[in-house]
């Protein structure tokens, strides 16, 4: 009889989940070590796009090494059940700190956003770049937002969830899946194929967000956060908040424009401009 997940791990409880996976707290006993598992979800098990997605996610997730990505500690299938094992992370999403923010009707401190744009313009720069190693082209992310950046006790932030990613790992016929609305770069909506500016955009939607404390684009339904993104006003952080210092506030911007040849195209470029000023 196959071995099952259940037989492996020591699953405690669901802790997220997504369109195309479940994340459980697991305990592994044969390492003797708390685990985030990712699993693709059972009732989609026979849907081949996100068996493709899960499968590609794997694949990158036993490459990434970076500090500012979580390490997965195994991948494979078990019993019919594709996961990933991921070292367990004490600490909290940003969503969930920039909606307690909003509620107490106050600020993320500037260090702490200047931390969170070089972290994840760092993996995303790590992601961007080719030749991870000797047959890994460069990876586009596709859904970075705030629900999927995950901030250690220390501050430290995480990107996560490749389960979208685009590369050239995965089969070309595999369709876009488009990630959190708000978050969406504009020319997409043109039918422009995956690029690195794309995360880009998003990571500037989300410093934009974590600077002033307020969606940017999200409206109360899907097509109006669209129109948003293609034609709503963008305000300068550093004149609605004056400690808002103007070279983050001027890097934030470029990352927001709407015409991809005059954004930052990769997240090595938007580290440098970050690295100049911290």
């Amino acid at each position: 009889m196959a071995r099952g997940l259940h037989q492996r791990f020591q699953i405690q409880g669901c802790v997220a989940k997504s369109r195309m996976a479940v994340v459980h707290l697991a305990f592994d006993p044969e390492n003797e070590r708390h685990i985030a598992l990712k699993r693709q979800r059972p009732d989609l098990r026979d849907d081949p796009l996100i068996t493709s997605l899960f499968r590609h996610e794997q694949r990158l997730a036993e490459t990434f090494s970076h500090p500012h990505i979580p390490q997965a500690l195994e991948t494979g299938v078990m019993d019919g059940d594709a996961y990933i094992a991921f070292e367990y992370v004490q600490g909290h999403r940003l969503v969930d700190l920039l909606t307690q923010i909003n509620q107490d009707r106050r600020f993320v401190a500037i260090s702490q956003v200047w931390a969170i744009a070089r972290g994840v313009a760092s993996a995303l720069a790590y992601l961007h770049r080719p030749g991870l190693n000797e047959s890994f082209p460069s990876g586009v992310h596709m859904d970075v937002c705030p629900h999927n950046i995950l901030l250690r006790e220390n501050g430290d932030p995480l990107l996560i969830d490749f389960g979208i990613s685009r590369s050239a790992w995965l089969a070309p016929d595999v369709p876009v899946v488009l990630g959190r609305e708000a978050y969406v770069a504009p020319e997409l909506f043109r039918g422009a194929s995956p690029t690195p500016a794309l995360d880009v955009f998003a990571l500037g939607v989300l410093l934009h967000e974590a600077l002033l404390a307020k969606p940017l684009f999200r409206a109360a339904d899907r097509a109006q956060t669209f129109a948003r993104i293609q034609h709503a006003p963008i305000s300068v952080p550093h004149l609605e908040r004056s400690s808002c210092p103007p070279e983050l506030g001027s890097i934030v911007l470029r990352a927001l424009a709407r015409d991809p040849q005059r954004r930052f195209a990769d997240g090595g470029e938007i580290l440098s401009a970050l690295s100049a000023h911290m």
